[in-house]
């Protein structure tokens, strides 16, 4: 028998909150009860009276907005984890979700598969940015030159070889670029992903982004 998970969806918009409805009814890989909230203050209110397993907020809103709900929530220490649901012409509130420690960000575009993903990897425990919001962060962030921010033992190369995988290149592009095999840049993402401890793209931005390193969107 699966779990039962006890989601609050707050949107200000209430087609949004009966897509996600639609879209979680029935579900066969996840069993999940859904509650709502059409603006911020009613998400601050609603949990201060019951508990969730996981809060999809989206992160403009009126009568507080998303924002000032997920720093309510840290000062409250409430640590109910939080999907934000964003726009694509919204970087700078996902940029701020993301700083104020939110654990998953998914686009309102995102399909039934996207979301249901999300709820699953966001209630193990993991982090969850959707492939569109990775890209967005990748593609728009000032990479800080501080590596004093980052862990130590990287060598010359593999900081060479970072630089490239975050600005999306693959491997033959950074063999060639650098002029070296194929085998020996896999042996260096290898060993990036060991030292920094992150397992794909994902987990890449993620960690580059509350290292310091990346200034993100």
């Amino acid at each position: 028998m699966k779990n039962l998970i006890n989601v609050l969806v707050a949107d200000d918009h209430i087609m949004i909150r009966n897509g996600i409805h639609s879209m979680l009814d029935d579900q066969s890989e996840i069993s999940v009860q859904l509650h709502e909230a059409e603006n911020g203050a009613q998400v601050l209110d609603t949990i201060s009276k019951y508990r969730f397993d996981i809060i999809i907020l989206d992160v403009k809103m009126p009568k507080t907005n998303g924002i000032s709900v997920i720093k309510t929530l840290k000062e409250r220490r409430n640590g109910t984890p939080v999907i934000a649901l964003c726009s694509s012409d919204e970087a700078g509130f996902i940029k701020q979700a993301i700083r104020g420690g939110v654990r998953g960000v998914i686009l309102k575009s995102s399909g039934t598969e996207e979301l249901v993903k999300a709820i699953k990897t966001v209630s193990s425990g993991e982090t969850y940015y959707s492939n569109e919001i990775a890209q967005m962060i990748l593609s728009t962030g000032v990479r800080r030159r501080n590596r004093a921010v980052m862990q130590d033992s990287l060598t010359r190369r593999e900081w060479q070889i970072l630089d490239m995988l975050t600005n999306e290149m693959s491997t033959m592009e950074i063999a060639d670029k650098l002029g070296i095999s194929a085998r020996t840049v896999e042996g260096h993402r290898k060993n990036l992903k060991e030292k920094l401890n992150v397992k794909t793209t994902v987990g890449l931005v993620k960690y580059a982004l509350e290292s310091g390193y990346y200034d993100g969107i």
